[in-house]
């Protein structure tokens, strides 16, 4: 994408009528590319200004939106015609999303994830947030980028860790709608877990399966107005979970929610043995946990209370009835996602 010959991003900003938008970059990825990036707006003959950050999980909150916003009032833009372009992991995508959304009242926006979970699954959709109150995305708006571009370029400089982060959301869409995908990634992770993910020749077809099918599953209900959301699947549990406990990741904590709704479901004769060995086995040879000590009882207690809250007062929990269908659980208890959990931990025991 950054090649000087290829101008669809220099096209789509001068398809604004302006010449200097305000790119903001994540440091690390601008410790790799940012002189191939801006070799590349010279070469379109755009001139931008760059604001580079160091976001994270734990400054994922009004306090990095209002500076940003400070840092705009100190700019000589325009509202329509200098967009921001936002060139980043998840975290600077919501952030610069909800930015956009309420900076004088809105101003366009483009995205371009440098993440494997922001190629799958940030940059995908309209949703924006930050987090507030130890609660993850509660301030948040719906703000549709003007444009989401995915290139799989940036991916490489990944460490592996983060490769697995994104791993994560690409299981979750393969267990609740594509039994093909979820057999294409165990195929691709089996041979050397995630370590060669980024280079191995399947990776254009999983993630364009990936893409795909997360635009399907949102396209119809973009703006959530149906809350039984197959995409849901591994995101009741796994919020607690990313803010509370240290230092864990996104995709690590959707894991572990993952495998509770997996050993949710087998207990409730939902999902058979023989699969929810095959989810657990694809999670822990991606190099993920499948549980975690943080997951006590009032932990969960209070995650399902806020869920129902979330989802206006229905449980709607998604768990695998078998990989590639999902069904949505209503009325689960307390009680039964112990069980869950430790079954989980038996299995982590015996491994």
């Amino acid at each position: 994408m950054l090649e000087p010959h290829n101008s669809v991003l220099g096209d789509a900003l001068r398809s604004y009528g302006g010449n200097t938008p305000v790119v903001i970059i994540d440091r690390t990825v601008d410790s790799h590319h940012g002189a191939k990036i801006r070799d590349y707006f010279r070469s379109q003959e755009i001139a931008p200004h760059y604001l580079v950050r160091d976001l994270d999980e734990s400054k994922k909150g009004l306090t990095a939106v209002e500076e940003l916003a400070a840092a705009l009032d100190a700019l000589p833009i325009r509202r329509r015609t200098d967009p921001l372009v936002a060139i980043g992991g998840g975290v600077l995508l919501d952030v610069v999303g909800f930015l956009a959304s309420i900076y004088r009242r809105g101003m366009p926006y483009i995205r371009i994830p440098t993440t494997l979970v922001g190629l799958i699954d940030a940059g995908i959709g309209v949703k924006t947030g930050v987090n507030a109150g130890r609660h993850k995305n509660r301030l948040g708006t719906y703000w549709a980028p003007d444009r989401a571009f995915l290139p799989p370029e940036f991916l490489p400089t990944l460490d592996t860790r983060h490769i697995r982060n994104g791993v994560a959301e690409i299981i979750k869409l393969a267990i609740v709608r594509d039994r093909e995908l979820f057999a294409l990634l165990e195929g691709t992770i089996t041979e050397n877990g995630c370590a060669g993910f980024v280079s191995h020749p399947q990776l254009e077809s999983v993630c364009v399966a990936a893409v795909s099918g997360m635009l399907e599953e949102l396209a119809p209900n973009l703006w959530e107005h149906d809350l039984r959301r197959p995409v849901d699947f591994g995101h009741t549990f796994s919020p607690a979970l990313e803010l509370g406990a240290e230092d864990m990741l996104h995709g690590e904590s959707v894991a572990c929610d993952m495998a509770l709704c997996a050993a949710f479901s087998y207990n409730r004769e939902l999902l058979s043995w023989e699969e929810f060995e095959r989810i657990v086995r694809t999670l822990r040879q991606s190099g993920l946990p499948t549980v975690h000590q943080y997951f006590t009882e009032p932990v969960i207690a209070s995650s399902l209370a806020e869920a129902i809250r979330h989802r206006n007062g229905m449980q709607h929990i998604p768990v695998p009835h078998s990989i590639g269908q999902a069904v949505f659980i209503e009325d689960s208890t307390v009680t039964e996602w112990i069980a869950a959990r430790d079954l989980c931990l038996k299995e982590e025991s015996n491994r």
